[in-house]
């Protein structure tokens, strides 16, 4: 019976069952019926009536103490004594428990504190403090501190004024300021100052506004004029301007670009600001000047070059060209004039280009070409096709002839010839008839002089100078053609040697002349020719002079038992550029 409460039965004299000995829950029954014990815990609220519970069914208290949880969590009311005289029941510092102790300055509300519960001796008034040995008394007169230098004060008048040093009230000496503030008078008063706080995270600024000082937003009178400058507005966004894009009073936002070459401008409904490209209909006639419109390139035009509608763009000249812009081949752009982009008729003569003195203007070579100056002519030239070309000339230095130059040469040598030789005797340099004539076409002009057989190695020609020719005005063409039958593979050289007997004299030779290898032919091949110049030579003639050479085969090489036909022939001789065969 350490737990619970026993309950006696009566005897089952009294007429009524018993139970039988067990554990009926809240209860357990025992003494064969005769003692009923209730569990520990198993009366709880509801089985008591309310007010049930008198003080004096309450367990004894220790002396001096009180009922309740000191604790901070739910837990079964305990004694909480007193301890001592003197002492009241209130919560610690940390408030996580309660006990009786003496009251702390916290748990004193301010100015709570008469001066009539302050304990001391004396009387409290006007003329009394309070003494360090808790005692109320009046200073006495008279007999205070004496005059001079304490430090942070100085005591004059015989004790009675005690001046405060300057500058030795530091923020230490000031009483303790509230969190976020400063010492001030906020009010637009004469009086004692007081904190002015501000609130935390407010961003707020000490400013009067209404007549009072306080920490709060800057009002725009508060803003001097210019003043604020744009690194102290706030951050822009990307490619924007800051200002009120709507149709009515609002805050100033960014009003930000929305794409390349685009203008703020108002809206075509007028009701908003917009980024936009310009329409034409937004630009005044005349509006845009050169220095508005975007940079050209050197040396260009703005214009249209394709044959399209589409935008402008610049249409550019090379530096130093003399080009004009001209439409060509359905593009606009810079270049010379085709002969369709002149008039006829439009180009006089100060229009073309100046020409050299004594001259005229033409294709002076065969073949088309660009025409050129033809001159300068001297006095007496006239202007001559000489078969070549024309050229200014003198009818003194044009030999022309009609017949067959060994004709035109009869009354200087009656019979000194271009001939051909046969094979054997020797080449020699003289004015001596080698008996065989030359041949003539249908027209009696010279058709060659040569040899045309493999055994022959050697051939002679020879003319006279006519008047007014020099050396450097002679030119000789030396042909060789050669027709091969075989394996072929011959490489033939050909020489030439020559003469000038002067004044057609048959007495020595005045000069003589060599030229070898005029002609290397290699292989199977026809028309190679060397012109022979005098004066390249070192050779000089006067009019009336005789000049006379020899053709040599030189040697040959190679396939030497192939067959073939050559023939090495004198096929012009030029004087002043004139032609004397052809």
């Amino acid at each position: 019976m350490s737990s619970g409460f026993l309950y006696a039965v009566p005897a089952s004299g009294g007429g009524g069952a018993t139970l039988a000995d067990g554990n009926y829950g809240d209860v357990v029954v025992s003494g064969s019926g005769t003692i009923i014990d209730i569990d520990a815990d198993a009366v709880d609220t509801t089985e008591i009536a309310d007010g049930a519970v008198t003080l004096a069914k309450m367990d004894d208290l220790a002396a001096i103490s009180v009922i309740g949880n000191d604790t901070t969590i739910v837990a079964p009311p305990v004694a909480i004594v007193a301890g001592g005289a003197d002492l009241v029941l209130r919560a610690n510092g940390a408030g996580n428990s309660i006990a009786f102790g003496q009251v702390d300055t916290g748990g004193i509300t301010d100015a709570s504190v008469t001066v009539a519960k302050i304990d001391a001796t004396g009387t409290p008034s006007g003329t009394t403090f309070l003494r360090g040995d808790g005692a109320w008394a009046t200073p006495a007169g008279g007999s205070g501190l004496s005059d001079g230098d304490y430090g942070d004060v100085t005591v004059s008048g015989s004790g009675t004024v005690i001046d405060i040093d300057a500058g030795t009230v530091g923020n230490t000496e000031l009483r303790d300021s509230g969190a976020l503030s400063v010492i001030g008078r906020s009010a637009n008063s004469t009086g004692d100052p007081a904190d002015i706080s501000a609130s935390a995270a407010s961003g707020a600024v000490l400013r009067e506004s209404g007549s009072t000082l306080g920490f709060g937003t800057i009002a725009t009178a508060g803003i001097a004029n210019s003043a604020v400058t744009y690194a102290k507005v706030q951050n822009g966004a990307a490619l924007s301007v800051v200002g009120n894009a709507t149709n009515g009073a609002a805050v100033n936002a960014d009003i930000t670009s929305g794409g390349a070459s685009q203008v703020l401008q108002v809206n075509s409904a007028n009701t908003a600001l917009v980024w936009a490209g310009i329409a034409a209909a937004n630009i005044s006639n005349n509006a845009v000047g050169d220095a508005a419109l975007r940079d050209s390139g050197a040396l260009s035009v703005i214009g249209r070059s394709a044959n399209s509608s589409g935008d402008p763009a610049d249409i550019s000249a090379s530096a130093a060209s003399g080009a004009v812009l001209r439409e060509s081949g359905s593009v606009l752009g810079f270049g010379t004039i085709a002969t369709a982009g002149i008039a006829n008729d439009a180009v006089t003569y100060a229009k073309l280009q100046n020409g050299s003195g004594a001259s005229v203007v033409g294709k002076a070579a065969s073949g088309a070409g660009d025409n050129a100056d033809i001159g300068p002519a001297t006095t007496g030239d006239f202007l001559y096709h000489n078969g070549a070309g024309i050229a200014w000339t003198q009818v003194g230095s044009v030999i022309i002839f009609p017949e067959p130059f060994i004709n035109y040469h009869t009354e200087y040598f009656t019979t000194r010839h271009f001939r051909g030789v046969d094979a054997g005797g020797s080449p020699t340099l003289s004015q001596a008839d080698p008996g065989i004539s030359v041949a003539t076409d249908a027209e009696n002009h010279l058709t060659g002089l040569g040899f045309i057989d493999a055994s022959v190695t050697w051939g002679r020609f020879g003319f006279a100078v006519p008047p007014g020719v020099s050396a450097k005005d002679i030119e000789v063409k030396i042909c060789f053609f050669m027709a091969v039958g075989g394996a072929g593979g011959d490489t033939v050289d050909i020489d030439v040697i020559g003469a000038v007997f002067p004044d057609n004299t048959d007495a020595t030779v005045g000069t003589t002349f060599s030229v070898p290898t005029v002609v290397d032919v290699s292989g199977y091949a026809a028309g190679y020719y060397a012109i022979v110049s005098l004066t390249a030579l070192g050779v000089s003639v006067s009019a009336g002079d005789y000049v006379q050479g020899v053709i040599q085969r030189d040697s040959r090489v190679g396939n030497t038992d192939d067959t073939y036909a050559a023939s090495i022939l004198v096929q012009w001789v030029q004087f002043n550029g004139q032609m004397a065969l052809s």
